[in-house]
């Protein structure tokens, strides 16, 4: 029966117990009479059942305090004179003891079942033993750092208050998080004397593994440890060679040319990168985009001034993925289109602002023989507030090459600054494909 359970008994028993009295204040109401004599004899056949079994919970009860108290303090013993590090899961495990102890005995006092005066005794020694649970580590690092002080001073530099702290702290697991040049390989260094040199738990050499990134930093840490403490014989490997000690001990073939030779891992990036490309549509859209960001000098600054604004558009600059300046965003997503697709499986040969008879087209595809013009006008035909030109000497410009393109019977494709959206480029292409497509196919 479990302990909580045996307490709900018993103070149910007690109030029986007590209806039981009140049974027996009016029989000796009623004793003249023959009921009086009938509800003794219940009464005492009850009362004697109930107090056999209050005695047996009550002793139950009371054996189980002593064997949980006793429990306790041995746990709280073991830990004291234990003169090792107090792990985090045996802490939690002990505290957890304790306070569910202290709920017990709360829930006996509530519900009458057993002195008052003992149990609050009872809590405050688990108070107590709670806090030196709880304070124990804090106190044998503290001891650690003066039993040990032969080790803070072996290097060049005594090691600081959190240093040794760290050396000597002790859980499962245990996480350091330092800045470069903080000492982390001195501390490792001395947390192997540390863990070789300490009582009662010292651990044998030849159990201890140091992992280093590289291999100068692995020949360090074996030199200090020489030098400094005379400690030969700790397995100290690089990453890399851990993982091929593993794989050899698998029983597989594995020779030294399976491991990337750090002259060749660049060949190997690649095929993995030329691979993807070829097969994976998302990841090579992902690093077009990508790729059309590595010239892009355009900034997001805010001008202060109309006249910094209209200074800023008309001098900011936009770069395709081949680093060649083009005039605004929707000729750079043109070019940018051209330079990373394929028409009929062949790459786009694409020539920016050629000279032509005296004039400069946008785009010229010298395969189709096609010109494409993006012309900077919006909805209502206009040319944008910053532009050196007006809106009617941009369109006698206009007018005159499209009359070449006319004489010249030269294939034309149009698009407009109004057609452009920043926030939907793809939009815009897809315009552009459907226009080439069409003329090339004619």
């Amino acid at each position: 029966m479990e302990f909580r359970e045996a307490v709900d008994e018993l103070q149910e028993n007690i109030q029986q117990v007590r209806r039981q009295h009140r049974l027996q204040r009016l029989r000796r109401f009623l004793k003249f009479f023959l009921i009086g004599f009938l509800i003794r004899r219940d009464s005492d056949k009850t009362m004697a059942k109930l107090t056999a079994r209050n005695n047996s919970l009550t002793k139950s009860i009371g054996e189980r305090i002593k064997q949980r108290e006793h429990t306790i303090e041995e746990q709280v013993e073991e830990i004291i004179h234990s003169g090792t590090y107090l792990t985090y899961n045996k802490k939690e495990r002990s505290l957890k003891t304790i306070i569910s102890f202290e709920e017990d005995l709360s829930y006996c006092n509530k519900n009458d079942v057993s002195e008052h005066g003992i149990n609050e005794a009872k809590r405050k020694k688990l108070k107590q033993q709670f806090q030196t649970i709880s304070n124990y580590n804090k106190k044998f690092i503290e001891q650690r750092k003066k039993d040990y002080t032969y080790l803070w001073n072996k290097g060049l530099l005594s090691l600081d208050d959190e240093q040794q702290t760290a050396i000597i702290t002790d859980d499962k697991h245990n996480l350091v998080v330092a800045a470069a040049g903080s000492g982390k390989t001195e501390i490792l260094t001395t947390r192997i004397a540390y863990l070789i040199a300490r009582n009662p738990d010292h651990v044998k050499p030849k159990r201890i593994l140091a992992i280093a990134y590289q291999r100068k930093a692995k020949e360090e840490i074996e030199q200090r440890l020489r030098d400094r403490f005379n400690i030969k014989n700790v397995n100290v490997r690089t990453f890399h060679k851990l993982g091929k000690d593993i794989l050899e001990q698998t029983s597989r073939e594995f020779t030294r040319t399976s491991i990337v030779d750090g002259n060749k891992k660049h060949e190997v990036i690649q095929k993995i990168f030329d691979n993807k490309i070829r097969n994976e549509p998302d990841f090579y859209k992902l690093f077009l985009q990508f790729v059309k960001t590595l010239h892009d000098k355009e900034t997001k600054e805010k001008r202060e001034t109309k006249a910094e604004a209209l200074t800023y558009a008309r001098e900011r600059a936009y770069y395709s993925i081949n680093n060649v300046r083009v005039n605004s965003r929707a000729e750079k997503e043109i070019l940018d289109f051209f330079l990373a697709y394929k028409l009929n499986g062949k790459p786009i040969g694409v020539m920016y602002e050629p000279d032509v008879d005296g004039f400069r087209p946008d785009f010229y595809l010298p395969q189709y023989d096609l010109f494409i013009e993006h012309w900077a006008l919006n909805e209502k035909g206009e040319v944008p507030y910053w532009f050196s030109q007006s809106t009617e000497e941009y369109r006698k410009s206009m007018d005159m090459k499209k009359k070449w393109f006319t004489e010249h019977d030269k294939m034309l494709v149009e698009t407009f600054t109004h057609e452009y959206d920043e926030d939907d480029p793809d939009k815009f292409i897809e315009l552009l494909k459907k226009r080439v497509i069409k003329d090339t196919a004619n």
